[in-house]
């Protein structure tokens, strides 16, 4: 093998070495591109339902964040991350509240913040498995914190006599 192959071989070596080892960081730079570039269409908008529709996006890539850092065991980064994944729910469900939409008539926006906190309770539980059992707590916090929106919403949509609590 000539000098020239082992040179070219080992910056193989190289790129592909880099390439695994900065390509996760690359991905989650992206995810936070994805989230600013939605935070600033919720700051055009005016229409509430595609306000909320944009929140449901953004706690999504939150949340795809939140999978990705807590993986490589960056706990207060998640913990971060989730608290701006709650403020996310929690705007959508003001924005929600505020819009003077009758619910029972109207659920738009109301359905699809329910569909994806369904969803996203999911994605949450399994997150919480990457959690020792002692810094589980922030995780279990967001998940009731959800799981009382959700059961809010349901109540909102079909009033609380047609609600069977969890």
């Amino acid at each position: 093998m000539s000098r020239t192959h082992r040179l070219l071989g080992n910056l193989v070596v190289v790129m592909l070495i880099k390439l695994l080892v900065f390509a996760p960081l690359f991905g989650d730079t992206k995810l936070e591109e994805k989230y600013i570039k939605h935070q600033k269409k919720l700051a055009k908008q005016g229409n509430p339902i595609k306000k909320v529709k944009i929140l449901i996006r953004m706690s999504g890539v939150n949340l795809k964040l939140v999978n990705r850092v807590v993986k490589k065991g960056n706990f207060s980064e998640a913990n971060t991350i989730l608290n701006r994944y709650v403020k996310d729910v929690k705007q959508a469900r003001q924005i929600l509240s505020k819009s003077g939409r009758n619910p029972q008539k109207k659920v738009a926006g109301f359905k699809h913040l329910e569909i994806s906190l369904r969803k996203q309770l999911r994605e949450l539980n399994d997150i919480k498995t990457y959690y020792s059992f002692d810094e589980q707590g922030s995780v279990d916090k967001t998940i009731k914190y959800v799981e009382d929106v959700k059961q809010q919403i349901m109540t909102t949509i079909f009033g609380a006599d047609n609600i069977v609590p969890e």
